[in-house]
């Protein structure tokens, strides 16, 4: 119920504002955009779920997104399948990644990696939006074996921040490229129209929690 709660109040707003203590600060624009809730079960005909998952999200306008982004030690780059160890800042212009600033290991394979797309549209966000699954362990992905990429991106009160395609069914977004990326981020703040959902890994709003 939360996860779908999430949901409407994304479809029902007109910015988000990310904010972290690390130094994200962060806006998008997603007026009229569809919201997603994924709750791991296709319970009706057509819907396409991950399970497990909890994550609502929603795709931000594709020119819009504008500010900083701080992937802070010990948040999640998936396809990466890394735990960031020192920070790295990434500069949005026009809904667009600008810059990507670091000496790190961790900044050096991220800047390959989008730059191993040759497409600039691997630089234009997906979706934003929050976890909701109160079991998802963040230290999953570290665990030998399969499994983790859920848990790190239904993480309850972390943030799902997706880059690159997100045409796919439900999102409708306009960004039509074959790259993805996920960063799975703790300890920030969501708010959507100046409205606190997401404080340092809790979600505020009781009928969301």
């Amino acid at each position: 119920t939360r996860t779908k709660l999430g949901a409407k109040l994304l479809e029902k707003g007109k910015k988000v504002h990310l904010t972290s203590s690390a130094g994200t600060d962060l806006l998008f624009d997603i007026e009229g955009r569809n919201a997603i809730a994924q709750y791991g079960a296709s319970d009706v005909p057509g819907r396409w779920d991950h399970w497990p998952a909890g994550i609502t999200g929603v795709a931000p306008i594709e020119d819009k997104t504008k500010g900083v982004l701080v992937l802070n030690t010990g948040d999640i780059i998936l396809k990466l399948y890394r735990y960031i160890l020192e920070p790295v800042k990434f500069y949005f212009e026009n809904g667009k990644i600008v810059e990507i600033e670091g000496s790190s290991l961790d900044a050096i394979l991220i800047r390959e990696w989008f730059a191993s797309w040759n497409d600039d549209k691997a630089y234009i966000p997906s979706h934003i939006g929050w976890g909701t699954e109160h079991r998802a362990v963040w230290s999953t992905l570290s665990n030998p074996g399969p499994g983790g990429i859920m848990d790190a991106e239904s993480f309850y009160g972390g943030i799902l921040f997706g880059i690159g395609a997100n045409f796919f069914q439900g999102l409708g977004g306009k960004n039509v490229t074959a790259a993805h990326i996920d960063l799975c981020m703790r300890s920030c703040n969501f708010y959507v129209d100046d409205k606190l959902v997401v404080e340092n890994n809790k979600i505020v709003i009781n009928e969301l929690k």
